[in-house]
């Protein structure tokens, strides 16, 4: 009877020892979006809130940068940086559900340098090519972009061709946050201009802490499917010149003009890595807001269209200033106050489905 017991217990627990393996998924896991320089691709988030631009996405058709390398899952990939103003790019995304505190995990994904990256260095201000290899740090947190903890960080990527890297990490605690940094190599004594390309992440899966053998079987994992809406703006869109009043005075300024309302999600789009808020202050990373204020030209044309903003709840006092400064924007142009509506969101809020977002605000469209 009491071996009949310890059986009968061991296969109740067994089933609960299963359950606690699970496979936790990444959003958007290749990296796929529209190509485009200082860009994040849909489901994650700009974590470099040090007043520079957002990663890449690539490869981009005859791009500046003479990225060229051909992706090795699906249609884009994303690029990150180093600069030698000791600033990195980094992105992010909260987990689809928690990495567990003490259980080890493997994620698996493809990494490589472009041997050509034509970018102005910010410290010299001149073109200089970001080529040098860098290594990738992979953190973990509980909050938007959070460090709460280093899980782990790959050998110096020193290749131009995709090449597949492990890492293996056991967080301490229970973590909902990932986010990927670039970094100098170890050894480094100062900044430098360097690039990573990073590709087809794999679903995290739980590991044997001893071995790193897979807890589940991997052949059944299934990744969730994610799809991003390819906006483009038509060829025949011409541009305008329109009016802008600022200060006590004002400027003209040619906006493209969208006689189809479908073309102003790709005006917007076009216009993302230039909308946002510097971090933490009411201040337009563009003073003069000139994608902001294209977009909204092309809302007051169509009448049934309306332009939401979104700011995350980071704050009244903050949220109020982000507000007036948005209605600023939009009253040196004229646009109608029923033509646009400011949302405030929640403070972590992700972006789905919305568009923009690397600098704490979304946009998205409003057609009947």
């Amino acid at each position: 009877m009491k071996v009949f017991l310890t059986i009968l217990s061991f296969l109740l627990f067994f089933p609960a020892i299963l359950c606690a393996q699970e496979v936790v998924f990444l959003k958007n896991p290749s990296f796929e979006d529209v190509p485009k320089y200082g860009a994040v691709p849909g489901a994650w988030r700009n974590c470099a809130f040090n007043h520079e631009s957002p990663p890449d996405i690539h490869p981009i058709e005859n791009g500046r940068f003479g990225v060229k390398q051909h992706p090795i899952d699906g249609d884009t990939y994303v690029g990150l940086v180093t600069r030698d103003n000791n600033t990195t790019e980094s992105l992010g995304q909260q987990l689809l559900s928690p990495l567990k505190g003490g259980q080890c995990y493997s994620l698996n994904m493809m990494l490589c340098r472009s041997d050509k990256l034509i970018s102005r260095s910010r410290a010299t201000g001149e073109m200089v090519n970001f080529n040098r290899p860098i290594t990738l740090r992979i953190w973990g947190g509980l909050s938007p972009c959070g460090k709460k903890v280093q899980l782990a960080v790959s050998s110096e990527v020193d290749h131009t061709d995709w090449k597949s890297y492990t890492f293996h990490f056991q967080p301490e605690e229970d973590l909902t946050y990932l986010s990927f940094e670039a970094d100098y190599s170890d050894d480094t004594t100062q900044p430098y201009n360097g690039n990573i390309l990073i590709d087809n992440a794999s679903a995290i899966v739980p590991v044997s802490c001893e071995s790193h053998e897979a807890l589940v079987n991997q052949a059944e994992i299934i990744q969730p499917a994610y799809d991003y809406v390819n906006y483009a703006v038509s060829k025949n869109v011409l541009s305008k010149t329109y009016y802008s009043a600022f200060g006590t005075g004002g400027y003209y300024m040619d906006f493209r003009v969208a006689d189809n309302p479908s073309d102003i999600n790709g005006l917007i789009l076009d216009n993302c890595p230039g909308i946002g808020f510097e971090y933490s202050t009411h201040l337009l990373t563009d003073e003069l807001g000139i994608g902001l204020k294209e977009i909204a030209v092309n809302v007051a044309r169509h009448e049934n269209t309306t332009l939401l903003l979104g700011i995350p709840d980071v704050g009244n006092m903050l949220v109020n200033k982000r507000s007036k400064k948005l209605k600023r924007i939009f009253r040196e142009i004229d646009l109608p106050k029923n033509k646009y509506q400011i949302v405030v969101l929640p403070p972590n809020w992700e972006g789905e489905g919305w568009l923009c977002g690397s600098y704490e605000l979304w946009l998205k469209l409003d057609a009947e």
